[in-house]
């Protein structure tokens, strides 16, 4: 292993394809086949999932954990807050409508928003920020089954939620983590676990290696493709959440760090370009859908794909040629 960069190049290529994943559930299931759904959600996992590994990394490296991780939370913090106020004319139209008259509802839905659920796909470094604190801590004290349980208990309250969320609407923790934090996009459910994965995938990293290649591991993995496929006939609810998607995105994970011998052979230039079109990719694609969707009125499913991804790498190019420091670390372009 020469360098991390160098060693890691699969994951950044992986990037590129679990963001085009996430622009793809964005846009809907409506008519689709069956593939796309079994697909898609293992694009999300992916990123928390690189996330807390690379976190950890740092975290181990770092002789001041409190100090390194109160950086690494006020990096994100300010990119939230930036796009949130970007995207925020977006929605008030739509809120407006549905709280008409009512300005502390409508008040307190933005509160949720904002601060506890996350606007748009934003929601994502909110709570890549709180899962981080978290994590730190695990890392520092050692405290690996403190993490463990907690992501058990996240892991419960999901499956809970999702099974409310088909059957049973009035169920509590479905109405309770609806209400407040929408969906199931909170640290708890969604962001802690697969951090923590991610970070116990870097501490037994040497081993994983020894033990499943490359080759065995893509088996697997598209094993897990194919059962997902074959369940979406039976029970097309289960593919959208636990368990495909985030085995999906840990198998995936998994054969981007594994024993390979394509490393060599990709272009370094190649890799940090998928890397920062990822990000770029992420932040701004919900944007560009409404744009081509409602503004433009072109709803072909793969035009507007084909279309974001264009856009996306008409915003990097502009990013890179201006140069400027803020901006790429608005865009997350490194």
């Amino acid at each position: 292993m020469t360098s991390t960069r160098h060693y890691y190049k699969l994951l950044n290529l992986a990037r590129l394809y679990c963001a085009v994943l996430i622009v793809r559930i964005h846009m809907g299931f409506n008519g689709d086949t069956a593939i796309v759904p079994c697909l898609t959600r293992q694009g999300v996992p992916f990123f928390f999932l690189i996330s807390g590994f690379f976190f950890a990394k740092t975290i181990k490296k770092s002789k001041d954990v409190r100090n390194r991780t109160k950086r690494y939370v006020m990096s994100l913090l300010p990119i939230y807050a930036v796009w949130s106020i970007i995207f925020t004319p977006v929605i008030m139209n739509e809120y407006r409508q549905l709280y008409a008259g009512n300005w502390i509802m409508l008040i307190l839905v933005l509160i949720r928003r904002y601060f506890f659920a996350g606007l748009a796909q934003y929601w994502y470094i909110l709570i890549l920020a709180e899962g981080a604190v978290f994590l730190a801590y695990i890392i520092k004290h050692d405290k690996w089954t403190v993490g463990l349980v907690l992501s058990l208990l996240g892991i419960l309250l999901a499956t809970i939620y999702n099974y409310q969320a088909i059957y049973d609407q009035n169920g509590i923790i479905y109405r309770l983590f609806y209400t407040v934090f929408s969906w199931n996009n909170n640290v708890v459910m969604a962001g802690f676990p697969l951090m923590y994965t991610g970070a116990l995938i870097e501490r037994y990293e040497s081993c994983l290696k020894k033990k499943y290649t490359f080759w065995r591991i893509l088996f697997i993995y598209l094993i897990s493709i194919a059962a997902a496929f074959i369940s979406f006939h039976y029970y097309k609810t289960l593919v959208g959440i636990l368990p495909f998607g985030a085995i999906q995105g840990i198998l995936l994970f998994l054969v981007c760090i594994s024993q390979n011998r394509f490393e060599e052979e990709i272009p370094e230039s190649i890799c940090n370009y998928t890397r920062n079109l990822s990000s770029v990719m992420y932040l701004t694609h919900t944007l560009f859908l409404i744009l081509l969707g409602y503004g433009l009125n072109l709803w072909d499913t793969g035009f507007r794909l084909i279309a974001t991804i264009i856009l996306s790498m008409i915003v990097l190019w502009i990013v890179r040629k201006t140069n400027v420091g803020v901006i790429k670390k608005l865009f997350m372009v490194k």
